[in-house]
């Protein structure tokens, strides 16, 4: 949760325990695109809640991971414009969760997920009231 927020929004981002020690962060930002930083051995990052358990040892990978392909992974996750909706910060973090474990692992929801519908459907609702039916229609699709 994101305590400028008042804990009405999250942020995800996606921590990878590199073999040397140091830890990788990976993340995206509407304004900046996706985000990379390492933390050397010793440095304290940020700190932060680990989502619905999503945790993934060496052996769960669906193969030896090094950190080239991770950020080729992140750099194909990342290829949509931001969007509130439809690829966020979550959708990121799914997609290279998804891209990188075993299938047993992968998953299909994320946080954030109900709060995003509402926006999508108040954002489709308040379209068709000021602009008509037609209008919002053509304005975009579902979410997925």
């Amino acid at each position: 949760r994101r305590p400028q927020h008042h804990g009405l929004t999250s942020h995800s981002w996606l921590q990878a325990h590199l073999q040397d020690g140091r830890r990788m962060r990976l993340e995206v930002f509407a304004d900046v695109g996706i985000a990379e930083t390492i933390f050397e051995l010793g440095q304290r990052a940020p700190e932060g809640e680990v989502y619905d358990g999503r945790s993934a040892g060496p052996h769960e990978l669906v193969r030896p991971l090094n950190i080239d392909r991770l950020r080729r992974i992140a750099v194909d996750a990342a290829d949509q414009p931001y969007s509130i909706t439809e690829s966020n910060c979550h959708h990121f973090v799914l997609k290279v969760w998804n891209e990188v474990v075993i299938e047993s692992l992968q998953c299909s929801h994320y946080p954030d997920r109900v709060k995003t519908g509402l926006i999508w459907g108040a954002s489709k609702s308040l379209g068709e009231l000021l602009f008509g039916a037609a209008s919002a229609a053509g304005a975009g699709g579902e979410p997925r």
